[in-house]
């Protein structure tokens, strides 16, 4: 494929992962991550360097996603910012931990991991749809703010996610 082909495919990328994320509320990473370990060997990109240059990249652009999804829910009165003052630390603190188990694993590790992941995100999804976020009581323990948020930071470094997935129903 030459430049302009990769363009339009990263173009149609952002587009879908951004409609879909905005519909149905999908992170960008299920689509961003495989598009890239598919176009990033066709780049020339060394296959030890694609697991972790696509889950970076997905990242980066999931941020920008989510920047824009946290002003307009912070414009709606939906972001609850003393719960996530509390969470955010132990969420770095496990993003970063997961980066680094991340570069301990071989290339098809790293890309069973990714697969593992979502097969339990569609499974947990599917047998919990029908399932309404319990309204919680009173401030969030430092407990379990330190659980929460490092068990979705540690999955959102391994796996290239932005760590909403996990942590939606927690910050409601």
């Amino acid at each position: 494929m030459d430049d302009t082909s990769f363009f339009l495919l990263y173009s149609l990328v952002g587009a879908l992962a951004a409609l879909l994320s905005g519909l149905v509320g999908i992170g960008g990473a299920t689509l961003f991550v495989p598009v890239l370990m598919w176009a990033l060997p066709q780049r020339g990109v060394a296959e030890a360097s694609v697991v972790p240059m696509a889950f970076a990249t997905s990242m980066v652009c999931v941020l920008i996603l989510t920047a824009c999804s946290v002003w307009q829910h912070h414009r709606l009165g939906n972001v609850c910012w003393a719960r996530f003052q509390r969470v955010t630390p132990f969420a770095c603190a496990g993003a970063l931990a997961g980066i680094i188990v991340l570069f301990t694993l071989h290339p098809s590790g790293q890309n069973a991991v990714f697969g593992l992941f979502l097969l339990w995100m569609a499974l947990n999804m599917w047998l919990n749809r029908d399932q309404q976020c319990p309204a919680e009581e009173g401030a969030l323990s430092w407990r379990r703010s330190a659980r929460q948020g490092s068990i979705a930071g540690m999955f959102s470094g391994l796996v290239g996610i932005a760590g909403a997935v996990m942590l939606s129903a927690l910050l409601r």
